[in-house]
């Protein structure tokens, strides 16, 4: 049961909540220093948290209170005890579509002000799909490695946990689903959203077109080595892999992953490719990579159903300080690019801006042939929505590598 008191709490925390970091981070602060939660109490407090964040720019006249029982109500199913208190009407209509939620509220809600930003999303995403989106709870994603699907199903029907196989090595479940009593993490499974699972189709796309020659690959902004570990899974471990990023605790952990995960002989830098012409670099990569993969800083917002914390006071300074990075980024790392070789660059962004004006700034100004492109759009199935181009380096161009 969800009290009045998760109520003031969740609008205590969201009040002192200022943005400056990932609100999970946040909230195990807050609790940290107020004790008296219990973790059963700590889960729906947050849930309203986050359920206020969904409601993005809506009901900017309610107050933090109202604006948390609205966003409840929407994006709940049951009944709930916290309505039948405050809101004893709605709580009649929790099971009702949110079409019909939407119109009991009409007067609080209204849907285009949860994003405000629909005009600028990339053609193929459908805004009025992709803001219902924020209403509904992601599901869990795991990729399963190469040769351990029937172990995996067999330790999941053991459990009694129900999940499903939207493809041949993608299972899916509720989001609050623990898996980690019955997975190592990375050796069976990697956790990895459905959107950035499917970015591999272009993997396999590039790797086909690199048939008989040492894949050299290049993850340039590596992260926590997602791509990497696919990459290597769909290569058959057949690759000669560097690995680099800006940030030298998040290599650490890569590293960590990685011996979990069977990766080994690879190498490894530190690189700011928002730097141009940095003859550090050039010092550290002798030879030309022939498969680059640029899975740039972004805006993040084909990921905001699972983290709605960074909706409210996104604006579109943001947006344009991310594209003139990418470029930035893109033309140094495109410098590396051996004649022949695959170019593929990945965001987890819906804007345009990020997106296809981006594809077409590598196409027109890099020189690079321009293969394919797509939103993988994954608000239809309760994932990140993600958007890759595939590029080919067919012609040496000034533009693409000085020399």
């Amino acid at each position: 049961m969800i009290h009045q008191s998760h109520l003031n709490t969740a609008v205590a925390i969201i009040g002192a909540y200022e943005g400056k970091e990932p609100f999970h981070f946040f909230s195990k602060h807050y609790f940290s220093q107020h004790k008296k939660y219990g973790s059963r109490d700590r889960k729906k407090i947050t849930t309203l948290c986050y359920q206020y964040f969904r409601l993005g720019y809506a009901g900017v006249s309610l107050n933090t209170a109202d604006k948390i029982l609205a966003a409840h109500f929407l994006c709940e199913t049951e009944p709930s005890a916290l309505l039948a208190h405050f809101r004893p009407l709605w709580n009649e209509q929790i099971g009702t579509t949110l079409d019909e939620k939407l119109l009991l509220l009409k007067e609080w809600v209204y849907l285009p002000d949860v994003f405000p930003f629909c005009d600028d999303l990339s053609a193929a995403i459908v805004a009025e799909a992709f803001v219902r989106s924020f209403f509904r709870q992601p599901r869990l994603y795991l990729r399963v490695r190469p040769g351990a699907m029937e172990a995996v199903r067999e330790k999941l029907n053991l459990a009694g946990i129900a999940f499903a196989t939207p493809e041949p090595d993608t299972i899916a479940l509720p989001n609050t689903t623990k898996t980690d009593t019955l997975f190592s993490p990375d050796v069976q499974v990697v956790v990895q959203d459905i959107s950035s699972q499917r970015v591999g189709r272009f993997i396999l796309q590039a790797l086909a077109g690199l048939q008989g020659v040492t894949v050299r690959a290049w993850d340039c902004c590596a992260a926590s080595g997602g791509k990497s570990i696919l990459l290597y899974d769909l290569a058959g471990g057949a690759v000669d892999l560097t690995v680099a990023d800006i940030r030298p605790s998040i290599l650490h952990n890569l590293q960590d992953r990685f011996a979990r995960a069977g990766i080994h002989g690879y190498q490894m830098l530190i690189a700011d490719l928002s730097v141009p012409e940095s003859e550090l670099l050039r010092q550290k990569i002798q030879t030309p990579f022939n498969l680059i993969i640029c899975d740039v800083p972004c805006s993040g917002s084909g990921t905001w159903s699972r983290t709605p914390e960074q909706l409210p006071g996104y604006n579109r300074d943001e947006t344009a300080h991310y594209a003139a990075l990418q470029q930035k980024i893109v033309t140094s790392a495109a410098r590396f690019l051996a004649e022949g070789g695959y170019f593929l660059y990945i965001t987890c962004s819906v804007f345009a801006q990020e997106n296809e004006a981006m594809a077409y700034f590598i196409r027109d100004r890099l020189g690079l042939a321009l293969q394919a492109m797509q939103v993988f759009e994954g608000y239809k199935e309760q994932g990140d929505t993600m958007f890759a181009a595939l590029f080919r380096y067919e012609r040496k161009t000034e533009a693409v590598r000085q020399k």
